[in-house]
């Protein structure tokens, strides 16, 4: 096969022998020579002075980054993340195993569904499974975004909404929090899901968050319906791949039988 438009194919290497081809050049095309590609030895990859990842819950949450965590209506995800929210503001293990980030930042949730009464009974849950009250917790490290815990943000998809997003920056500027809950994506975005032109600036700037911040945004998702074609987690995340392929990590809820989460999966 001869090369075109300056191109030299493997078969004009095979046929004139590599070394001829790099200083002759082939079937009339000149192929300049220049420095051989560097490598780097593993023992010299593992000497050099990096940071190492952090996290902000031990293999679950990364200190600075963009998590989506989707799973079925009813899995829990609501449950998790005020168990996750309350851990971090006591300085707890999750579950009892996974340790939070030593001297963490407060936590933020910016609650899109859960009516105040709710989400009151969750938060109480959520204490009581550490063996607290509400009123027990530290003041000040567990806020909800609203007068009644309800979100007052909305987020439109064409970026019209300047002072909604000053809005958030400046909260997140003034709490420092360690992690930042959305729930959920469409209670809160005004975007079509399906669209990657939509959903990909959206999670690039809260990436841009994220890291300007230093902290970590979880951003809840409910799964499409179970279908013969799209079983597979990761296919059933419901709308843009840009949804999975825009975050750093990949909490997966998993539930069956009508029952709630019975395995956490993380991706990425």
């Amino acid at each position: 096969m001869a090369a075109e438009h300056g191109v030299v194919s493997r078969a004009d290497f095979s046929s004139n022998g590599v070394d001829d081809a790099l200083h002759a050049g082939v079937n009339g095309v000149r192929v300049v020579a220049s420095e051989p590609l560097a490598c780097i030895d593993i023992a010299d990859l593992d000497a050099l002075d990096l940071p190492e990842v952090q996290f902000l819950v031990d293999y679950l949450l990364p200190e600075v980054g963009l998590v989506l965590f989707s799973g079925d209506s009813g899995s829990c995800k609501t449950a998790l993340m005020m168990h996750l929210g309350v851990a971090i503001a006591l300085g707890e293990r999750v579950g009892g195993r996974f340790k939070t980030a030593r001297g963490a930042g407060p936590v933020i949730y910016l609650n899109g569904e859960l009516d105040p009464a709710l989400l009151r009974a969750t938060a109480r849950q959520a204490a009581a499974g550490f063996g607290k009250t509400v009123a027990e917790l530290p003041r000040g490290r567990f806020k909800f975004e609203g007068e009644d815990g309800r979100s007052t943000l909305h987020f439109r998809s064409d970026f019209t909404d300047t002072a909604e997003r000053a809005r958030f920056a400046a909260m997140i500027g003034n709490v420092r929090p360690s992690l930042v809950v959305i729930d959920t994506q469409r209670a809160l975005f005004d975007l079509d899901e399906k669209e990657a032109t939509q959903v990909g600036p959206a999670f690039t700037w809260l990436g841009e968050i994220s890291t300007a911040y230093r902290c970590c945004i979880v951003v809840l998702h409910h799964l499409r319906k179970m279908g013969a074609m799209n079983n597979g987690e990761r296919e059933r995340v419901s709308g843009s791949r840009a949804l999975i392929t825009g975050v750093d990590v990949h909490l997966q809820a998993k539930a069956s039988g009508g029952q709630p989460m019975r395995a956490l999966y993380v991706a990425q």
